[in-house]
């Protein structure tokens, strides 16, 4: 099983603003981090520029800032030449768009869908025509970047999308995505919490498909132990395509701001590992427990 330690990145949010809607989308959290004016960016960047050679920059949706080329060239300017973008794509969707941000150096777009289904995608997103402007946003990444493996999708896994994740993968493959990261939705909201033993099923589904050889899923997210054998297991040599593992992590933010402590702190308040169950599991270290929001639906036992 490979299960991968996710290095502390210099995620800096920028904005809060966004031309999406997500229901679950966890602004409220996000406010205790997000850069408040454009002094702060920029001695954030500088600051970070003096440390390291990376930076993601965030939101909200980053490219709906009327400076965000701006930000990529303060980037550059402090030495930073490894600078990802976290968006749903739907600027991307002008090929100038892409072909300016390309040129300016970006090298690694993470891109975020729900669905390739327009009801689904949409009645998430609560924005009409987010979907196919996502789409095209994805299309042309592929045809203008030097090397596609630039773009990673991620997929946050809800009530709302799980019975369409096999359908959604596939279509993505097809268009020749190459990396798709299955996201657990972090929420106590009841419309977007599903049962983690469907989820099982669809990884089953998933590593069974032989349409999807080559394909690299990451799982991050999720408690390991939810897992069958076989999904966990490195030796399968039937299996086609590349799966991986990641915590939620909550370190991987960069502020001058000391309120992300407070951001910190928050976040692994959502988890608990006081559980039966977790007494001496051996995927304990590289998990951070299960969403105390999911002990009744998953039947979970206290000690």
């Amino acid at each position: 099983m490979k299960t991968k330690k996710q290095a502390m990145k210099n995620d800096l949010t920028v904005t809060l603003q966004c031309n999406n809607n997500c229901g679950f989308c966890p602004r409220r959290e996000l406010l205790m981090v997000v850069c408040r004016s454009g002094r702060e960016i920029h001695e954030t960047i500088k600051k970070i520029g003096s440390a390291d050679k990376s930076i993601v920059l965030s939101g909200g949706e980053v490219t709906i800032r009327k400076d965000f080329f701006s930000l990529i060239d303060e980037c550059k300017k402090n030495s930073i030449d490894k600078i990802g973008i976290v968006t749903n794509g739907r600027m991307f969707s002008y090929s100038e768009f892409v072909r300016k941000t390309l040129k300016k150096g970006v090298s690694g777009i993470i891109l975020s869908i729900y669905s390739t289904k327009k009801g689904i995608h949409e009645g998430i997103t609560n924005s009409e025509n987010s979907l196919a402007q996502s789409i095209q946003g994805i299309k042309n990444i592929l045809k203008l970047a030097d090397n596609p493996r630039i773009l990673r999708i991620n997929i946050v896994i809800s009530k709302r999308n799980i019975d369409d994740v096999m359908s959604t993968v596939s279509e993505l493959h097809s268009l020749g995505v190459s990396h798709i990261i299955l996201i657990d939705v972090i929420t106590d909201d009841e419309k977007y919490m599903y049962s983690y033993n469907r989820l099982n099923h669809v990884v089953n589904d998933l590593i069974r498909s032989q349409e999807l050889a080559g394909i690299h899923i990451t799982l991050r997210g999720f408690p390991l132990c939810i897992f069958d054998r076989n999904i966990l297991s490195e030796s399968n040599k039937t299996r086609k395509i590349e799966i991986d593992f990641e915590p939620h992590d909550a370190n991987t933010l960069f502020h001058l701001n000391t309120s992300v402590v407070d951001y910190i702190n928050e976040f692994n308040s959502k988890f608990t590992k006081d559980l039966k169950k977790c007494t001496g599991c051996e995927f304990g270290d590289r998990c951070i427990g299960i969403q105390k929001s999911r002990m009744l639906l998953e039947k979970c036992v206290r000690e």
